[in-house]
């Protein structure tokens, strides 16, 4: 079993937010072990053995790995009603083609709500940072006089790994606010995002300005600041 669009099993599943209750759920695979070693093999699929395996083969789906999360939702959407329910809110990653296939479904004649995944989001934000490094790149040439290509960005005191999953983290704080003051407007939103973004400062040049003032905030900075004590991370 492989991750991504190069899986060759799905799973889909409704979740109760309240509760984190499993409502429904669907496994699809594309792939059977047995289907394979016969076909690798060149043996005849007879209808006889065709029939007797049905009952054993792994494989329900038909179509491509990226596919998969799309019509496991319209299976789960489409049997909603059987179970008494309707699942009015779609909490997605961003994946545009499964909420498109939930809103040509129309299970219930209005349009399904449609929700971006917080986790998700302030993922996005390392991979494109990631992306964003690998391709900003400048020739260099070793002592033994090998040319390679070098990140402009790499490198101690820039934009490393450690660097880049501390900015993700903040990013996704940011958009959720806090759990005593959650964000309400996309002011807030903003500038809370400014605030992860020069939170992420070293101790030489400390950029706290945005982040918010008190003994509960979030940023040590800033709470240092408000009982007078020594900033420690």
């Amino acid at each position: 079993m492989t991750r991504g669009h190069s899986s060759h099993i799905g799973v889909g599943f409704v979740v109760e937010v309240d509760t984190g209750f499993i409502v429904d759920r669907e496994v699809f695979s594309n792939f059977c072990q047995v289907c394979s070693n016969r076909d690798k093999k060149k043996l005849p699929i007879t209808p006889e053995w065709k029939i007797k395996h049905e009952l054993f083969c792994n494989k329900n789906f038909t179509g491509i790995s990226a596919s998969m999360e799309a019509e496991a939702a319209c299976h789960l959407w489409g049997r909603s009603t059987e179970l008494r329910l309707r699942y009015t809110t779609f909490v997605g990653d961003g994946d545009s083609n499964t909420y498109l296939a939930i809103q040509q479904l129309n299970q219930y004649g209005f349009p399904v709500k449609k929700e971006e995944c917080i986790n998700h989001v302030s993922k996005r934000l390392g991979t494109r940072l990631r992306k964003l490094k690998k391709e900003m790149t400048t020739t260099v040439t070793t002592k033994t006089g090998k040319v390679m290509k070098k990140s402009v960005l790499g490198g101690a005191g820039q934009l490393t790994d450690n660097v880049i999953n501390k900015l993700t983290r903040y990013f996704g704080k940011a958009i959720r606010g806090n759990k005593d003051k959650p964000n309400t407007s996309t002011y807030e939103i903003r500038k809370n995002v400014l605030a992860s973004y020069f939170h992420a400062s070293t101790d030489d040049r400390p950029m706290h300005k945005h982040c918010p003032p008190g003994v509960n905030s979030w940023c040590f900075y800033k709470r240092s600041e408000s009982d007078k004590t020594k900033p420690c991370r």
